[in-house]
């Protein structure tokens, strides 16, 4: 919606409904992948929230940093069953990007040594789970 047209509507008695519909227009949509014996839909289900951290490649980190609340994510199992493999549920973007505390830490899987608190070129997003599929 431009900015003009969006100001002709303000002032309307179904000015949520506008948002409403604003923000659906607005939603992106993203690919999480994730190897289920590492971390399942099943795990994602029971801790309701998750840091999605330990990304290590630049295009999937600026996919991270242009996500916002309430975007939606396909959540995608890996590496799996070929019966198994595929989009297996969803989550929300609950949090928008900030510096993955994964890169800086030498006891993490994910660890950078080239990172540091200054210097920390990673970042993660926390997702919150919607749903699994049948």
């Amino acid at each position: 919606m431009s900015k003009r047209l969006h100001s002709t509507l303000k002032g309307h008695a179904d000015d949520d409904a506008i948002k409403s519909s604003k923000s659906k227009l607005n939603t992106q949509y993203f690919l999480l992948k994730s190897e289920p014996d590492a971390y399942s839909i099943a795990n994602m289900q029971e801790d309701k929230t998750e840091e999605w951290d330990g990304v290590r490649n630049y295009q999937a980190r600026n996919f991270l940093r242009s996500m916002n609340v309430d975007d939606r994510c396909f959540f995608y199992h890996s590496k799996t069953k070929p019966a198994l493999t595929g989009i297996v549920g969803t989550v929300r973007v609950a949090r928008t990007a900030q510096p993955d505390s994964s890169a800086c830490d030498p006891k993490s899987d994910y660890y950078d040594p080239k990172c540091t608190d200054e210097t920390n070129k990673w970042s993660s997003v926390l997702v919150e789970y919607e749903q699994t599929f049948p």
